[in-house]
């Protein structure tokens, strides 16, 4: 199985889903307004279990790829949340529930973030996508210091 990692599309879509509801202007049909009527009375629950082919399936992985917890750890869920908590109004984290040494499914809780951290997000969607993984992740390297620019 080829152990390339996943895009924004396919792994962290599901993580963004899972936490946000969508609000349109469109009429709104007769099952989005339950959903939405369930959104609102279960507004206070921020933790969610998931087993491991229920979490998988919501990452949207393939059966037969990424097998193991290692490697759906490094190449989905460490990517997928590295990009959800940069790039949105809430935090995800997610802890593997285990069974000895064997991961058996997932907690996956999130919050909303502070003003700053929102600042921070939105600054960030308003820049181009080029060098947007290294500065997440804080290797961007810079040229001249910034006191020399100005």
């Amino acid at each position: 199985p080829s152990l390339a990692p996943y895009s924004f599309h396919q792994c962290h879509l599901g993580l963004v889903k899972m936490a946000t509801r969508p609000s349109t202007r469109r009429r709104k049909s007769s099952s989005e307004n339950r959903a939405q009527n369930a959104t609102v009375v279960l507004k206070h629950v921020f933790m969610e279990r998931f087993g491991l082919d229920d979490f998988r399936e919501l990452l949207g992985v393939d059966k037969g790829r990424l097998t193991t917890y290692g490697n759906l750890n490094q190449y989905a869920i460490k990517p997928a949340l590295l990009e959800v908590n940069a790039l949105s109004d809430f935090t995800v984290s997610i802890v593997p529930e285990q069974t000895g040494r064997r991961v058996t499914g997932f907690v996956i809780g999130w919050g909303a973030k502070d003003i700053e951290g929102k600042r921070a997000a939105y600054a960030e969607l308003q820049r181009p996508r080029v060098g947007r993984k290294a500065r997440i992740t804080g290797t961007v390297e810079e040229m001249l210091p910034s006191a020399i620019i100005e």
